[in-house]
């Protein structure tokens, strides 16, 4: 196991560091906007940061999923919103290149991946939750050389994108569509979510939407096992930038710490204050070793699927409570609307859901301990 790094990945992190220097001034703002945030976006296409884990024949930079998760880590630092532009980027582009027909990738790669266009997963349905491989309500039928769909999706991301990624059931089984959110008959309505307020998320439902056959990804049947294909490692991602975030928020304690007095010294000489922040300090640690060695047995071509769900279901929760823990450390302060901790705090809590569950993970750890499924 080597996590050494190269001169070109050292350098693609001193770029994700100086766009994480000019990302952090804003995002208490951005959240209080919640508009998606194109500018970024544009931002991370032009610094090319937004295809570091797809492949070159596909218009990415095939760097690999370790320095993907450092740079995520780097950039959600400063705004975890922003920073999940990126792994959500790379698997879409992941999706695109390996199950989309020749005009399908035509159209919708340069774009995602010179950040021009962003695509929202509409996966979860409603009477399903996290298990997408449960019956699929939304259903896609044939008529002539087009397919057509109805149903609903109570969870997209990505509200404001431009293409949704469906997943639908066929007689055949499910399958994935590329649907233009702009389609007649699709309508979608945005949730008010306490965090990720910048990305947003939506309810999609679709009344006899219509798109052609080169719509499709791949073969119907195998819609579920391309979703989870590329959701294998884009979790781990995800708790990536939930370390960066929690990074952040254990920083602004310490400083805080260091500079609040009383009774005549300062908050780092008070154990009750300091020990729970170097504790949290070395779990983290620990979480980022985890989430790298998975992220290198990824790039090395070896199974990671339970080191994955190892990271999914204990990084979340960790970076929650770290979260929590700085913003109570900095008191009354953090509490306001003016301080990026209760930013954070909101932020971080969505990855304790989103892209499943610690519950969901922990069966996947013990069927891959045992060969036994626990259901």
């Amino acid at each position: 196991m080597d996590f050494g790094q190269s001169p070109e990945e050292r350098s693609i992190q001193d770029v994700a560091r100086r766009l994480a220097d000019l990302l952090a001034p804003g995002y208490v703002e951005r959240d209080r906007a919640g508009v998606f945030p194109w500018k970024e976006l544009a931002m991370l296409g032009e610094a090319s940061l937004l295809g570091l884990n797809v492949p070159e024949e596909a218009g990415g930079q095939g760097a690999g999923e370790l320095i993907t998760g450092m740079v995520c880590e780097i950039i959600a630092s400063a705004d975890y919103d922003v920073a999940s532009l990126i792994w959500q980027a790379g698997s879409t582009a992941k999706l695109l290149h390996r199950h989309g027909s020749d005009e399908v990738r035509e159209r919708w790669l340069p774009p995602v991946l010179a950040g021009q266009a962003m695509a929202g997963f509409a996966f979860t349905e409603p009477g399903a939750g996290s298990d997408i491989s449960a019956a699929v309500s939304t259903r896609a039928r044939r008529d002539g050389a087009d397919w057509v769909l109805d149903g609903e999706k109570n969870s997209m991301s990505f509200n404001a994108s431009q293409l949704a990624i469906v997943l639908a059931g066929t007689p055949d089984g499910p399958a994935v569509f590329c649907v233009p959110t702009d389609s007649p008959g699709m309508t979608v309505a945005p949730y008010d979510d306490l965090g990720g307020r910048q990305n947003g998320r939506a309810v999609v439902t679709f009344d006899g939407v219509r798109v052609p056959d080169s719509a499709r990804l791949g073969d119907p049947g195998r819609g579920v096992g391309q979703v989870l294909s590329v959701l294998g490692t884009s979790k781990v991602l995800v708790s990536a930038g939930a370390i960066g975030t929690a990074s952040a928020a254990l920083r602004d304690a310490v400083a805080w710490a260091q500079d609040r007095s009383t009774y005549g010294a300062t908050l780092a000489t008070r154990q009750g204050v300091m020990f729970p922040l170097v504790d949290m300090t070395t779990e983290l640690e620990a979480a980022r070793l985890l989430l790298h060695r998975t992220l290198w047995l990824a790039d090395t071509g070896q199974p990671y699927r339970k080191d994955a769900a190892m990271v999914k279901a204990w990084v979340p929760a960790l970076c929650t409570r770290i979260c929590m823990q700085a913003m109570v450390t900095v008191g009354h302060v953090g509490f306001s609307r003016e301080h990026p901790a209760q930013v954070r705090l909101r932020d971080v809590m969505v990855t304790e859901f989103g892209e499943g569950t610690a519950n969901v993970q922990r069966i996947i750890v013990a069927r891959e301990m045992t060969g036994v499924s626990p259901n």
